[in-house]
């Protein structure tokens, strides 16, 4: 094994023992972003490429939590035939999808909000990492089925690394978001030499 893939396999071998062991979660997989890398996918001719987190899936949580309360009380207000189960049931499941958006949107673990990639390095939320001093840079898929994305940062000291999770940020693109970044970090990583 390389010491690059010997790297990853340890910060792995980090996230997998910092895992809450009755999560769902028990699946790590971590690829360096070269493997996502598609050469024959055309890249913009462009100085750098900002990505801003997207608050599309908030909105639409939020829609829909509101919408379900708001069809159980319109129910509960003009229906005569509506059962006290399916009314519970409304009731729950909206007031557990407002709580789950009230806890993401002002609780939650702070998210980054704007990844910058041009030729001289990585800008993730005003912090500045310099190609020359990145190791590697790698996707971190933890679980299987909702899987969630991670960016690591592996740092040429060979024993330091910074993870940004990616949930936050949509891509339109069919590949998803974490190849789209990818791409456009191993184009700026190989312009740069």
């Amino acid at each position: 094994m390389d010491k690059k893939n010997e790297f990853l396999e340890r910060i792995k071998q980090a996230e997998f023992e910092n895992l809450d062991k009755l999560s769902q979660y028990q699946t790590l997989v971590i690829e360096p972003t070269s493997k996502y890398f598609d050469s024959n996918e055309q890249i913009e001719n462009i100085e750098s490429k900002t990505f801003r987190e997207s608050i599309l899936y908030k909105v639409l949580i939020s829609f829909f939590a509101f919408g379900i309360l708001a069809i159980t009380i319109q129910q509960h207000i003009f229906s005569q035939k509506i059962t006290t189960d399916k009314l519970l049931s409304g009731y729950a499941i909206s007031i557990l999808l407002i709580t789950l958006v009230v806890k993401q949107v002002y609780f939650g673990k702070p998210t980054i909000k704007i990844i910058i990639i041009d030729k001289s390095g990585l800008t993730i939320d005003g912090k500045v990492f310099l190609w020359n001093k990145i190791y590697e840079t790698a996707i971190l898929t933890e679980g299987s089925k909702y899987a969630s994305k991670y960016l690591i940062v592996a740092f040429d000291d060979l024993t330091t690394y910074e993870k940004y999770e990616l949930n936050q940020f949509i891509s339109f693109d069919l590949k998803g978001f974490s190849v789209k970044l990818s791409n456009y970090i191993e184009s700026f990583k190989r312009s740069d030499k």
